[in-house]
């Protein structure tokens, strides 16, 4: 008895020093906090021999401390894993919150096409610009405002056409509500309807970071898979797929700030094609990275052309210095 004692007395000590010296005190309070509904919880699991009895004989048997390091390892991940893997309509909520999107489409109609991107903008207040092909698209609260070509017009695919008229109805549909729908992004998969309502698929969650969703065609063979970050709820492609052609609709997802409003302002983006540049300055122009890196032939120019004249500056300032030193 008095060797238990010994035992459960050191282990405590222990765990309170290392808490003492590494655990900041928001991080502690938190696992008080969790420790608390843990406690709640234990008590409402009574099946004899189940694990979270062990749990509890455990916790009594080490105490405060060595609980909260059994929680720090994993034991609350028992009772608390569930509540951490975003149901269907968390991810829906969660996509409704968000400031900003921007979605890469690549669309193919067969296994032996070649495949058509598309890349979708999009703002709050129902604020859309589409890049298809040799044109540019600007759409607000439903409305295609103005297609601006930025290329000849020739060699403009089949399918490319099928495609622009897939993301008019998406510009359609989604531009007329104030916050992001992502079942009217689903809408732009061909069958959709018939789908069935998104189920975890726990063999295609490879990652703990992942939590991926499917969709099944009720009379027909074609699916819909949907990736998921498991702490933002944020979905990051979506994949419809119909095995009989190979026919594919393959959607990227990424969020970021906000553009600015010229970015979806038609007139605004005339007049920057209106100065010159190649294709790549005419499709992204006014688009700003997150992070600020470049994105277009322009941005490289203008990131040397600042980088080389604070050489300069910090040359004469070397210089000037050296003057002042002789004098």
């Amino acid at each position: 008895m008095r060797e238990g004692m010994d035992r459960k007395d050191a282990v405590e000590s222990m765990v309170k020093d290392a808490m003492e010296k590494d655990i900041p005190p928001e991080v502690e309070a938190r696992l008080r906090g969790q420790l608390s509904e843990f406690r709640v919880r234990l008590a409402g699991r009574t099946r004899r021999g189940s694990a979270p009895r062990r749990m509890a004989h455990a916790a009594y048997r080490l105490g405060w401390a060595a609980t909260l390091l059994l929680l720090v390892l994993g034991g609350a991940g028992y009772f608390f894993g569930s509540r951490t893997t975003p149901t269907w309509a968390d991810v829906m909520e969660r996509f409704a919150s968000v400031s900003s999107l921007h979605a890469t489409i690549y669309v193919r109609e067969n296994v032996l096409a070649e495949p058509v991107q598309l890349e979708l903008w999009m703002g709050h207040g129902g604020k859309l610009r589409l890049h298809a092909g040799n044109k540019v698209a600007f759409g607000d609260n439903g409305r295609v405002l103005e297609e601006v070509p930025i290329g000849s017009p020739a060699n403009v695919s089949r399918g490319l056409r099928a495609a622009e008229q897939t993301v008019q109805y998406f510009i359609n549909k989604l531009g007329r509500v104030d916050t992001f729908s992502f079942e009217t992004l689903l809408r732009l998969l061909p069958e959709l309807r018939t789908m069935s309502a998104p189920l975890h698929n726990q063999e295609a969650t490879i990652s703990k970071d992942l939590v991926v969703f499917d969709m099944t065609g009720e009379n027909s063979p074609e699916w819909v898979r949907i990736w998921t970050l498991r702490e933002s709820r944020l979905p990051v492609r979506v994949l419809f797929w119909d095995p009989r052609s190979a026919q594919t609709t393959d959607v990227l997802l990424s969020y970021g700030n906000p553009q600015l409003p010229e970015f979806f302002d038609p007139e605004a983006f005339k007049a920057i094609l209106a100065a010159g540049g190649g294709p790549p300055d005419r499709a992204y122009a006014l688009l700003k990275d997150v992070a600020g890196r470049p994105i277009t032939p322009s941005d490289v120019a203008a990131f040397e052309k600042a980088r080389e004249e604070e050489a300069l500056e910090s040359d004469a300032e070397r210089r000037g210095a050296g003057a002042n030193s002789r004098t």
